[in-house]
């Protein structure tokens, strides 16, 4: 299989399989990836955003990989993963039209950025306090 892929379609896979559903108050990031792992189908995904941080993001398109780091000096690295999976060769200067449209979208999703309804810590605590609790009733 080389259709890219991403942490966050496990959970939205899984739910499809269950034939149940996440909460439309809060919903998944991913996408349900089943029929790209056991039928060969095309990515669900246009783009797979990698991080959005304030001074840096990454995010994939096809083959394509951009990587923008905005702490000075700055740098924009564009990749082409089909001939260049370890990221050793810089290619934004050979193709700006594809690297100033992904760095068009890396903004837009940085844009869209919101803040986690349930930090991690806090969902840490949660499942830390659960597994406890379950723990001590045995």
């Amino acid at each position: 299989m080389d259709e890219p892929l991403a942490m966050v379609d496990v959970m939205p896979t899984m739910l499809a399989l269950a034939e149940a559903h996440g909460s439309e108050d809060h919903p998944f990031d991913g996408k349900d990836i089943w029929q790209t792992l056991t039928e060969g189908a095309s990515s669900p995904h246009e783009d797979i955003l990698i991080n959005v941080e304030a001074f840096r993001g990454a995010i994939r398109r096809g083959s394509w990989k951009l990587v923008k780091i905005a702490l000075l000096p700055g740098k924009t690295e564009l990749f082409d993963l089909s001939k260049d999976p370890g990221e050793q060769n810089n290619v934004a200067e050979q193709f700006p039209e594809i690297a100033a449209d992904l760095e068009a979208r890396l903004m837009a999703y940085a844009k869209e950025k919101k803040p986690s309804a349930s930090p991690i810590g806090t969902s840490r605590q949660m499942v830390v306090r659960q597994v406890s609790m379950r723990l001590s009733q045995q």
